[in-house]
């Protein structure tokens, strides 16, 4: 184009590096200072495409991609969420200059998009990354494969996100259906997505399917895992969690304190594993209307995370926001995986994990989240 347009070019490129490193603005600078010459505009758009859209070295574009995605969702939890957003655009104009769709980049460029528009909130690009992936790898794989079923779990909380329940439970169906032909009944991913289908059924406050569920995946679990196993005993507290969302506060209370007797047993009383079933504990009996008893636990809880964790920590003010907030149930409340002492709760799905800084491509059970936390079915 002209030099004017390419004068234009590189300011608008300029103003979108303004949360760049000093490295990377020196670069962008010298390339809107060439532009504005007669003799430069095609050298700084080559410096401003660098800058820009990552380098033309696929490995080192993919790793800017990675450290971008990592950042922006930093950025965001830190409360820089203008910041952040931009500096998700810069990764996705990476993965869209410098990627060619299907290879083995450009997918992994869409899951960790995928995992970082989901942190950040931006729940319909979150869904759309990952129907692009999931598309590849059903023409590449199959649908049957397992990288494919794994893509369509995330898809799945994708949507959930988006509060729509049902569909992610027709989807679930549909791959639960698959694992136990393929896989069979008991192998550990047919347990995980039928843990997440009763979630989904949870959701749509479906108590009676999600209680027989989650009764059924913790069976198998103690069965193929052993009792003390973290996925059996967070099958248990999802059972828990369901009864007691059910209006069945003694049942849960019950298992509750089994669940606790294997932790305290397995980990000790002062582990978060044990002290995050203790504070659900207390929310079970808040709802019973045992407000004096759940009060002196949250208290109890929150000293502990104060003293090993700090006051600071998000465990910490979650369990302080849970003593704030213990009424009777009005509403639903989610704070970075503990439970607020008001409004049912939700039982944990499991959820792709970190592999490259952001929640990308691996497999796990997650911790519990209730409520309205990001993860959940």
């Amino acid at each position: 184009g002209t030099t004017a347009e390419a004068t234009t070019l590189a300011a608008e490129i300029e103003r979108r590096l303004q949360v760049a490193t000093p490295a990377q603005a020196a670069v962008a600078q010298a390339a809107v200072n060439e532009a504005a010459s007669e003799d430069g505009p095609g050298a700084a758009l080559s410096a401003l495409a660098t800058a820009y859209l990552g380098s033309s070295d696929a490995n080192v574009a993919q790793q800017q991609l990675d450290r971008l995605a990592e950042q922006a969702v930093a950025l965001h939890h830190r409360g820089f969420a203008q910041t952040a957003a931009l500096m998700l655009e810069r990764a996705c104009n990476i993965a869209d200059a410098r990627f060619d769709a299907g290879d083995s980049r450009w997918v992994q460029a869409q899951a960790t998009l995928a995992a970082a528009f989901g942190s950040l909130g931006r729940f319909h690009e979150e869904e759309a990354a990952l129907q692009r992936l999931l598309e590849h790898e059903e023409s590449v794989f199959g649908p049957h494969h397992a990288e494919t079923q794994r893509t369509r779990q995330s898809l799945v909380f994708a949507l959930g996100r988006q509060g729509r329940h049902d569909e992610a439970e027709a989807i679930l169906r549909s791959l639960v259906a698959e694992q136990e032909h393929t896989l069979g009944p008991s192998h550990p991913e047919t347990l995980a997505s039928q843990n997440n289908l009763a979630g989904a059924l949870f959701r749509q406050s479906r108590f009676a399917e999600a209680e027989a569920l989650f009764r059924e995946v913790w069976r198998n679990r103690t069965k193929a895992l052993g009792s003390t196993h973290p996925d059996t005993q967070q099958s248990l507290s999802n059972l828990a969690q369901t009864l007691a969302a059910s209006g069945r506060h003694d049942d849960a209370r019950a298992l509750w304190v089994e669940l606790l007797a294997e932790q305290e047993g397995a980990f000790g009383a002062d582990h978060p594993s044990t002290l995050k079933t203790r504070l659900q504990m207390a929310d079970g009996l808040a709802k019973a209307g045992r407000r004096t008893e759940a009060e002196a636990i949250i208290k109890g809880i929150l000293a502990k995370l104060a003293r090993f964790l700090g006051a600071a920590h998000p465990q910490t003010l979650a369990a302080a926001n849970a003593l704030a907030n213990l009424s009777p149930p009005t509403g639903e409340r989610a704070e970075e995986g503990l439970p607020m002492a008001v409004g049912p709760s939700a039982p944990a799905p499991v959820t792709k994990v970190p592999t490259i800084g952001v929640a990308a491509a691996g497999r796990s059970e997650a911790a519990f989240a209730p409520a309205d936390e990001g993860t959940i079915v």
